[in-house]
């Protein structure tokens, strides 16, 4: 009996361990598919020190987008594209992309802007929501600029804010 808790025991940690290991490829596999997103921006004029100098400009050209845009808090679709040399559809799946992937949150809208909305803000709403209950869709646009603040930042206090200072 005691042999078969102990087989049943290393069974699981198998297991775990298996789903462990499956959980790490699909996250490795998500970077490195965002990598090769980013990478057909990325032109290499002369031949550098190799693939990791792409990697570490892959990853400097996503976190300038992601700035930009926690910069502008408001930003036209267009711009953006025209800011980073993309299509505008472009801009749109790269943006998507990043709200799947947790790097950004916010509003797209219908006349070709997404608005930028930080964790606090977005639990602010929740919050009033929470307290309130049922509010008409009128008094949440209403108390919603209340907590959601539109006007653009300065670039060194979102950098500060991405790097935990």
């Amino acid at each position: 009996k005691k042999r078969l808790k102990e087989e049943e025991r290393e069974e699981r940690e198998r297991e775990e361990g298996e789903r462990r290991r499956q959980e790490e490829e699909e996250r490795q596999k998500k970077l490195d598919d965002e990598a090769n997103k980013w990478l057909d921006l990325i032109s290499v004029e002369n031949t550098g020190s190799g693939e990791n100098d792409v990697i570490r400009e892959d990853q400097g050209l996503l976190q300038r987008f992601v700035d930009y845009i926690k910069t502008k808090k408001t930003v036209s679709l267009e711009d953006l594209a025209q800011e980073f040399g993309l299509k505008v559809q472009e801009c749109i799946n790269r943006v998507k992309g990043l709200e799947q992937m947790g790097r950004l949150s916010g509003v797209m809208d219908d006349r070709g802007k997404f608005i930028y909305i930080s964790e606090e803000e977005m639990r602010a709403v929740a919050d009033y929501l929470g307290e309130r209950g049922r509010v008409s869709i009128a008094e949440l646009a209403r108390k919603s600029n209340e907590f959601i603040d539109l006007s653009a930042k300065q670039q060194q206090s979102v950098s500060a804010a991405a790097s935990g200072s």
